[in-house]
């Protein structure tokens, strides 16, 4: 039966590549992106985490606003200007851009993923969401690396039992 033996590695994905491929182009409103920031925290790379957790939570502070209109900076950024019941105004400036460094494959390495951040102001309701980046070439890297991985390997035991 020599080199009769199969075997099957189906490369099971991890939580998080999970997580966020099933939310990615999901709109949430400013609360379930608050909280879907706070329960991910730990995957963001740039900004941190923290800092758009205290973006996030400025936008549940202020859901009952009235937004008047949203402004394009050079800088890559964009704002959402807001009046509370005509009274206090303010803006929040939020990244076109945020990334997070997470593994496709259960314990496999990290990889940065760039997402942009998107939103629709409609009847003064906020909606926003993130549009991953070429997450499958990302998918595609890391199942690659994963191959490169097994076939040492197997070179390794290959090595071991020609030298025994």
């Amino acid at each position: 039966s020599w080199c009769d033996h199969k075997v099957n590695y189906l490369c099971p994905k991890s939580r998080e590549w999970t997580t966020w491929m099933s939310n990615n182009k999901s709109k949430f409103n400013q609360l379930q992106f608050a909280e879907f920031i706070e329960e991910n925290i730990k995957d963001f790379a740039e900004p941190s985490g923290g800092e758009l957790l205290e973006i996030a939570t400025k936008f549940s502070v202020i859901r009952t606003a009235v937004f008047s209109n949203s402004v394009r900076l050079q800088s890559g950024e964009f704002e959402f200007q807001f009046s509370e019941q005509n009274q206090s105004k303010g803006t929040v400036t939020v990244p076109e851009k945020i990334a997070i460094g997470i593994a496709p494959f259960h314990n496999g390495e990290r990889y940065r993923i760039e997402a942009r951040l998107r939103y629709r102001l409609r009847e003064g309701e906020l909606a926003i969401w993130y549009e991953l980046v070429e997450p499958e070439k990302v998918l595609e890297d890391a199942f690659n690396e994963v191959k490169t991985v097994i076939r040492n390997g197997i070179d390794k035991v290959l090595m071991i039992e020609a030298a025994a």
